[in-house]
């Protein structure tokens, strides 16, 4: 099951609490999982979840854009490949706000990825492509 989700990639937010001691999402991150769970279930349709400790491979493969200060050298290794952003956000807060986004949709929850490939590449247009398969190489 591949999907892709447009636009720049928004890492998992600190919680913020409430004055009762309750804890939330701040906006920007339910935002991005809300967008994340549309395009979930939009590949979903017609499939259902992956049952329950059925374990799961999730790669995620992140494109920010290009900065415009580029020279045209480095603009030729983006294209090579060969650089790549080292820059925030980490791919792990990422990671956690998409796995998160998936839970009841893609899976059942996300402790049942078992593996984790999460890259980040330089790209004309930011987006986000994330592909989960069962564990053991066969896709879904």
């Amino acid at each position: 099951m591949t999907f892709v989700v447009a636009g720049e990639a928004v890492p998992q937010g600190r919680p913020r609490f409430m004055r009762n001691g309750h804890a939330y999402d701040p906006q920007k991150s339910r935002d991005y999982k809300e967008q994340v769970a549309f395009a979930a279930s939009w590949a979903m349709r017609g499939q259902s979840a992956f049952q329950k400790g059925t374990p799961l491979k999730c790669a995620i493969t992140i494109w920010h854009k290009t900065p415009a200060r580029f020279t045209k050298e480095q603009k030729k290794m983006v294209e090579n490949e060969t650089l790549r952003p080292t820059s925030k956000p980490d791919v792990d807060n990422i990671a956690k706000s998409i796995t998160d986004a998936m839970n009841g949709i893609v899976y059942a929850d996300d402790s049942q990825i078992v593996e984790l490939i999460c890259e980040k590449y330089y790209a004309a247009e930011p987006k986000v492509m994330v592909k989960v398969s069962l564990c053991g190489g066969k896709d879904a």
